[in-house]
């Protein structure tokens, strides 16, 4: 029986996925951009848990991802996940644009499909410093220096990034509250309206064979598995340990050892 036939598939729309799309859609280099979306349902689900760990205070920021990665040993790998995710949407998203960029699908009238996929590739690097500078170790301490080196040469515009912008509020609780909420916000809203167009404008793959949209979900399970277990894999055999604490004015003197994530045992540096 068709499922969007039964009483539930009728109260459900799902007749609604049966709008046509091009069959060379059903191909990996036309789900790169849903296999994003994976990628960033994975780090919503795990960044909510991490909350719940995670103190942004500049003195209880490093000792709390700490307590994390040494005794917490379920939430770690959360975190490890959280990580790989982050890579994983960074890749798919930029691999999705050099695709889409290919096939010249930035052309009149998907200017704006197009824009708003290299602003979600923006907001992702600004998730991924926010996090990277969230870990509060020296390596963090270190990206941020040349954060407000920038602020500072930005002027008004990068107020808001400098340490002495309030004293209500340190620097790392204001960066906190961009990855979890302000950046978030607009990668869904930015998102929305990316999908909205997606619908409407339809996949640019002309000259191909309609078929119809749920004939994609199958392929697409498919590769989303694919996805998630190579993420679990990578997070299993790469744990990302942290570095030393930060301290103001020094440099990392190296970079290799178990701090910098390259061994397969967890560590973090007191």
């Amino acid at each position: 029986m068709d499922a969007t036939r039964t009483p539930l598939g009728l109260r459900l729309a799902l007749g609604a996925l049966d709008y046509p799309i091009p069959a060379r859609a059903n191909r990996l280099d036309f789900m790169l951009g849903a296999l994003t979306l994976v990628s960033l349902v994975s780090l919503a689900v795990t960044g909510i848990v991490l909350t719940q760990f995670y103190n942004p205070t500049p003195l209880g920021a490093h000792e709390s991802v700490r307590y994390v990665i040494t005794n917490v040993p379920l939430t770690a790998l959360l975190r490890d996940l959280h990580v790989w995710s982050a890579s994983a949407a960074l890749i798919l998203v930029f691999a999705h644009l050099v695709a889409v960029f290919w096939r010249r699908g930035f052309r009149n009238p998907r200017e704006g499909l197009w824009w708003s996929g290299v602003l979600l590739l923006a907001l992702l690097f600004g998730l991924a410093f926010t996090g990277t500078v969230l870990r509060a170790d020296q390596e963090a301490v270190e990206a941020l220096a040349h954060a407000i080196a920038g602020a500072a040469f930005a002027g008004p515009l990068g107020a808001p990034f400098r340490p002495d912008f309030t004293v209500a509020s340190p620097l790392i609780t204001r960066l906190y509250g961009l990855h979890v909420s302000v950046l978030p916000l607009a990668l869904v809203a930015l998102l929305a309206l990316h999908l909205w167009l997606i619908r409407h404008l339809g996949v640019s793959a002309s000259g191909a064979a309609p078929a119809p949209f749920r004939t994609h979900l199958g392929p697409l399970a498919g590769f989303a598995f694919l996805l998630v277990a190579a993420v679990a894999a990578v997070a299993l055999a790469w744990p990302r340990g942290c570095s030393p604490r930060a301290w103001r004015g020094t440099k990392s003197r190296s970079r290799s050892g178990p701090s910098s994530g390259s061994t397969r045992r967890r560590t973090c540096s007191a």
